[in-house]
């Protein structure tokens, strides 16, 4: 695990680069997803260090040699070590998944869904008809300013979509 994403990140370039509230819920839902199990994965991890820590203390009590008492011992610091990383990352998870949740908690008032009219997963599908449509009027806005013009490829999805007239 590792430090993934700032909250400029999250509110700006991952849900903010989406089109409709619902569209950023859903997407915030997936990174919500991928913390949670990052911070399973390392409640795991931890596991394993503390009990590889345990088997290597006991090893020390057999070993004579001081030698490879010295070698278990480094062994151990160096799991301790990684530790100490993986704490902040995990650390840094957790205050991730704080994050995430609290932006969903702002968002799910603007979703279709909020109001009870519709189940969640169909206002997850409505929103796909307004969020690719938000996308072609952004793609021919930004061919306009760029080319001077709209491509046939853009303007033959737009004249597809069932919003168009």
């Amino acid at each position: 695990m590792s430090y993934t994403n700032s909250n400029y990140t999250y509110i700006y370039h991952i849900a903010g680069s989406c089109q409709t509230p619902e569209e950023s819920v859903r997407v915030l839902e997936e990174c919500l997803i991928a913390r949670k199990m990052a911070v399973r994965e390392y409640e795991h991890a931890l596991k394993v260090k503390e009990n590889d820590i345990a088997i290597l203390e006991n090893k020390i009590f057999e070993l004579k040699d001081s030698l490879q008492i010295k070698k278990v011992e480094l062994e151990i610091e160096k799991i301790n070590i990684h530790s100490s990383v993986d704490n902040k990352n995990y650390e840094y998870a957790l205050e991730e998944i704080r994050f995430i949740n609290e932006c969903l908690k702002k968002l799910e008032p603007f979703c279709m869904w909020y109001d009870g009219s519709m189940t969640k997963e169909d206002g997850f599908q409505l929103a796909q008809r307004e969020e690719r449509k938000f996308l072609l009027l952004e793609r021919a806005e930004i061919s306009l300013l760029t080319n001077g013009r709209v491509d046939s490829e853009t303007l033959r999805e737009i004249k597809s979509h069932p919003d168009s007239k």
